[in-house]
């Protein structure tokens, strides 16, 4: 969202854990009760402790969240504008580190948060309703890649390409875009090289912009939201018997 002076904020979701594992449990001990769903006992400690970390990776990554934000804020405000043709302003290094450091610790938390939602959905799958792991690895790939996108990439396509080239290839520049400061609308753009000259640049010098990562944050909240529905729908579907 664009706050009153025209910074881009990433869209926090209403409830601070992303994917709520207690209506799962839930499900789960009534199934067991009615003798719909069985687990072992070594799964369902599995599935407690999956919960509890990804409960654990949805604090760390919101909190990750809020200072990036902060630091996009002070980054933004504390701008020197290198000249109205170019659209961009130039950073102090303090800000620069500032930026990077939580861009940085985003992409990393965003990749292992999805780690431990998908363990949890699959054994969830697997071993509570009896899907074979090749049908719920499908189903989890199925429905992570229709939860969002960012340009003409799958959202977790986006997030692994350039937290790959972020974290190992890459000497990432930063700066901030104005290009449409007459509308009040600021954001940080990500290059993969020094830029000179904004009006004249290669676009593949361009990496990414705060936006992009925006809309990846998104794709990583509907997929936790769709994964949530989807198993709760499987186990209180579940037939007798199984």
């Amino acid at each position: 969202m664009i706050d009153e002076d025209g910074i881009l904020h990433f869209r926090f979701g209403v409830a601070a854990v992303l994917f709520d594992a207690r209506p799962i449990f839930t499900a789960l001990q009534v199934g067991k009760e009615v003798g719909r769903i069985h687990v072992t006992e070594p799964a369902d400690a599995r599935l407690s402790e999956l919960a509890l970390h990804l409960a654990t990776r949805s604090q760390m990554l919101m909190r990750c969240l809020r200072y990036l934000d902060d630091a996009l804020v002070t980054a933004i405000k504390s701008a020197i504008p290198v000249g109205e043709d170019q659209g961009c302003s130039r950073l102090d290094d303090t800000d620069i580190y500032s930026l990077l450091l939580f861009i940085d610790c985003f992409l990393f938390e965003s990749y292992a948060y999805m780690e431990v939602l998908e363990k949890l959905v699959k054994c969830v799958l697997v071993e509570a309703l009896g899907v074979s792991r090749d049908n719920a690895r499908r189903a989890f790939a199925k429905i992570r890649d229709q939860s969002g996108r960012v340009g003409q990439k799958t959202w977790n396509g986006f997030l692994s390409d350039v937290r790959n080239h972020f974290s190992h290839a890459a000497t990432p520049w930063i700066a901030i875009d104005r290009t449409r400061r007459a509308e009040g609308v600021y954001d940080v753009v990500v290059m993969r090289e020094n830029i000179v000259d904004f009006a004249g640049a290669d676009p593949r010098k361009y990496f990414f912009a705060v936006k992009d990562l925006n809309a990846a944050w998104e794709g990583l909240m509907n997929t936790a939201g769709n994964f949530q529905e989807y198993i709760l729908d499987k186990l209180r579907s579940q037939p007798r018997g199984r």
